[in-house]
């Protein structure tokens, strides 16, 4: 994904005119992202749906199907619709900025997305390059956003890239930051909100996850797949959402004119629920028990 990798220098480059003005804002941001798990507990569901109408809308599919798998350790929701282009990966990793026309569509403040660290550290993506593909086609992009983004050997190598592209491309400007510069520019960049810095995936990494994707329709376009911290507290966030969409019968979505039906697989409790809305706008319920 080199329009990732642009991405990634782009905002080094930010970091680097930051710090050479003697700013901060980088750090500014970063601590207002912490609030986000506050005010957001218990609506990563729901902004996942939002998310999945407000594609569906955008790519032309109004009656869009969202499965919803849960198994041991993850939980992954998929839609139809509109896939991640660059601006929607530019937008789902920056805070309060948002590419949606907030007269159309539901999810336009650029930070709903971020209630999923409330239950992940590390959600990856998988969206296809155009609309007529899947997020499991040749060419789909796919990319982690997590907490941790430079830990470990291979961050660090990804940290140091980062820098010596930034710095290459702006040699005349390195001064600015003495003669540490790399070392100064990296440890700014660990100071940034780590969503900011998203890590590429490749399609290799869904092989593992077939109990999950086995169960999500073909014609999909995006899927999120959210490794879930291990917790009761996490445990019971996600029962509780779980619970509430299928106990008020999916009453939701009756809002979400791009979404026509939900289908959620609970593998760690053993069912499935098929939510469909009619045209009546009345909302029809099926569950299934079912042994996994």
């Amino acid at each position: 994904m080199a329009n990732l990798s642009q991405l990634l220098v782009d905002r080094a480059k930010e970091i680097h005119g930051i710090i050479a003005a003697n700013g901060d804002s980088h750090r500014e941001i970063a601590a207002m992202s912490e609030y986000v798990e506050a005010d957001y507990h218990g609506r990563f569901l729901v902004e996942l749906l939002q998310n999945a109408n407000d594609q569906a809308i955008k790519g032309g599919v109004p009656d869009s199907v969202v499965t919803i798998v849960r198994d041991h350790g993850i939980l992954a929701v998929a839609n139809q619709g509109e896939p991640f282009d660059v601006c929607g990966i530019r937008s789902i990793t920056s805070l309060g900025l948002s590419a949606k026309d907030p007269n159309e569509l539901i999810g336009n403040k650029g930070i709903g997305f971020k209630a999923v660290f409330e239950i992940s550290r590390s959600p990856e993506i998988y969206s296809a390059s155009v609309r007529s593909a899947t997020y499991r086609s040749e060419g789909a992009n796919a990319f982690r956003v997590s907490t941790n983004p430079f830990d470990g050997s291979s961050g660090e190598e990804r940290l140091a890239s980062i820098v010596h592209a930034t710095l290459r491309d702006k040699p005349e400007d390195a001064k600015h930051l003495g003669c540490d510069a790399t070392q100064r520019l990296a440890e700014e960049i660990r100071k940034a909100a780590p969503f900011k810095f998203p890590i590429e995936l490749g399609l290799s990494e869904l092989e593992r996850r077939a109990s999950v994707i086995d169960c999500i329709p073909a014609e999909t376009q995006t899927l999120v797949l959210l490794p879930l911290v291990a917790s009761g507290k996490v445990d019971d966030a996600i029962k509780a959402a779980l619970d509430e969409l299928s106990a008020g019968n999916g009453a939701i979505i009756l809002f979400l004119e791009g979404i026509g039906a939900v289908t959620l697989i609970d593998k760690c409790r053993g069912f499935t629920i098929t939510i469909r809305k009619e045209r009546h706008s009345a909302v029809s319920l099926v569950h299934t028990l079912r042994q996994y």
